[in-house]
């Protein structure tokens, strides 16, 4: 377990923290400060593995921060994969339906999106990994 000082910004590893018993006084719980300034405001931290930022464990998705996450997200073409496996249902106008397959619309679809400008893509690639963060960093570790 690693800690982050608010106030110095230092991280260290909980056993290096400084304890002061009674918090100093006679408050009756130890206190933990910062080991370099001693500072009392500590926050759990976790490393990226990507990028090597610290930051707060809920703000990691199988141990990637979320700048990470975006990143990996800008990446058109590694969506679109990500897309096959989080596929979901439609309602489908049934005269389409009936006329193409469903792996004719995808492609019909596919055409369609690479049409669109490259920032607009970009844009929808983010949204859907928006919607589960989780899911598309299992995804990474998987593929």
């Amino acid at each position: 377990m690693y800690f982050m000082c608010e106030e110095c910004g230092e991280v260290f590893a909980a056993e290096d923290r400084k304890v002061i018993p009674n918090g100093g006084g006679d408050i009756g719980e130890d206190w933990c400060v910062c080991p370099y300034c001693g500072h009392d405001s500590l926050a759990e931290v976790e490393q990226c593995d990507d990028c090597g930022r610290w930051v707060d464990p809920s703000e990691l998705y199988c141990g990637k921060c979320r700048d990470c996450i975006d990143t990996e997200a800008e990446d058109i073409e590694q969506v679109k994969q990500y897309g096959d496996h989080a596929k979901v249902e439609v309602e489908i106008n049934a005269l389409y339906y009936k006329t193409f397959s469903p792996s004719e619309i995808d492609e019909l679809l596919a055409k369609a999106f690479a049409e669109l400008p490259k920032e607009k893509q970009k844009k929808y690639c983010l949204d859907l990994v928006d919607d589960d963060p989780y899911d598309f960093a299992e995804w990474l570790q998987e593929d």
